[in-house]
């Protein structure tokens, strides 16, 4: 979710403008990890608290033992190396939803190279060259609304049939004024 702090910034003086922005709770880091640090919190103490009264001089040793085998393991591979791996793998799935949004243009341009003739012969002849072009926006109207929450929910009031019955309206309006004349 996008959250705009424009008006905070513009509006705040001195130098506690990134501690407030920083904990403000809407749309910040600390919502995003906030549960998942409770619970590594929780069990960081609960382990501690243990460690310190519960276990026995032993027990304490086979902990630091377990620790010291957990530490050689993590460090055999480097955590840069797998969080590299790990952004190209998002990226590439992110680069390929990009290359497959449908985009009106390439349409549009296709549509109007290879359709002769002008607009008139062709709502006589019972097709229209701008129809191509609709369906291809309408496409990538419905597709962005998938991506977006925002748009989605500011594009509920109308259904893509309901869209798509105006224009053939409009198509098959333009179509009998061409046959009057």
């Amino acid at each position: 979710m996008t959250v705009s702090y424009t008006k905070d910034v513009a509006t705040t003086s001195g130098l506690g403008v990134f501690w407030k922005l920083l904990f403000r709770f809407r749309g910040s880091l600390f919502k995003l990890i906030m549960y998942d640090y409770l619970l590594f919190l929780f069990l960081f103490f609960t382990i501690s608290t243990l460690y310190r009264t519960v276990m026995s001089p032993a027990q304490k040793r086979y902990f630091e033992a377990v620790s010291l085998y957990f530490d050689y393991f993590a460090n055999t591979m480097p955590i840069s190396f797998v969080l590299g791996f790990y952004v190209n793998v998002i990226y590439g799935r992110w680069w390929a939803q990009y290359n497959t949004i449908p985009w009106p243009d390439t349409v549009a341009v296709f549509v109007t190279a290879n359709i002769k003739g002008m607009v008139v012969d062709c709502f006589y002849y019972g097709f229209s060259r701008s129809r191509p072009a609709w369906t291809s926006s309408l496409r990538q109207c419905l597709t962005i609304k998938q991506v977006s929450c925002l748009i989605f929910i500011a594009n509920v009031k109308i259904s893509p049939q309901k869209w798509l019955r105006n224009h053939r309206s409009a198509d098959e309006e333009a179509r009998r004024e061409t046959q009057e004349k």
